[in-house]
């Protein structure tokens, strides 16, 4: 496993982000799945190139019937977890959302999406947000969409 920390600034707000690379799905607390993995399911969405992304790429074009669904989310208790979603707005001064369905279950929208104030993406680290999200023990889906607009560029998600 490749682990890396970025320390950045965004708007007026320095951050630290740590990055692991890992498309393997063990099911232990923190651990981390790429957004472009092959196990993923997408029905449009694009690959783009992202120096400070965790696996070197984001994925994009999220939006309306075009999503992007982690499966195989292998937990072993059921219970509430905390999901932090990395992503990057790629668009300067575009307010967007998103929405996460857990396991085929209700729209939720996600939290504290950032505004992208500068010029996309090279050298933007991912901005991450996160939300608590009820899991079985066993195989999840975790499904990232938005019905209205376009959602941000997802990098990653962790449990």
């Amino acid at each position: 496993m490749l682990t890396m920390s970025v320390i950045g600034c965004f708007g007026y707000n320095a951050f630290v982000v740590s990055k692991s690379k890992s498309d393997s799905v063990t099911g232990t607390l923190g651990t981390s799945y790429e957004a472009e993995a092959s196990s993923n399911t997408n029905n449009g969405t694009k690959t783009f190139s992202c120096n400070l992304c965790s696996g070197g790429v984001r994925v994009g074009w999220i939006s309306f019937t075009i999503f992007l669904q982690f499966n195989n989310i292998n937990i072993d208790h059921s219970g509430n977890y905390t999901l932090k979603i990395y992503y990057i707005n790629s668009i300067p001064n575009r307010v967007t959302s998103a929405f996460v369905s857990v396991n085929g279950g209700p729209k939720v929208m996600v939290p504290g999406l950032q505004i992208l104030t500068v010029n996309c993406c090279d050298n933007i680290p991912p901005q991450v947000t996160q939300m608590t999200i009820s899991l079985q023990a066993g195989n999840n889906t975790i499904k990232i969409f938005s019905p209205t607009d376009y959602a941000p560029d997802i990098d990653r998600i962790a449990i």
